[in-house]
């Protein structure tokens, strides 16, 4: 069993609009709701920012 923290990132084979690949992803949840819940909370992780204009979509600077 994994044990994920906030923070953490993983890589999965994520379902897409257009394929199936191996994604980055960060841990969002916290340990309290880890504690809690037997899922875990991720965001994907993207170089491709031209769309990023949603609600919900955040862009990182460096």
């Amino acid at each position: 069993m994994s044990v994920f923290k906030a923070g953490d990132v993983v890589t999965g084979l994520f379902a897409g609009t257009q394929q199936d690949k191996t994604r980055p992803a960060v841990v969002v949840s916290s340990d309290l709701y880890h504690a809690n819940r037997p899922d875990v909370v991720i965001c994907f992780l993207t170089s491709q920012v031209v769309g990023a204009n949603a609600p919900t979509d955040y862009v990182l600077f460096d």
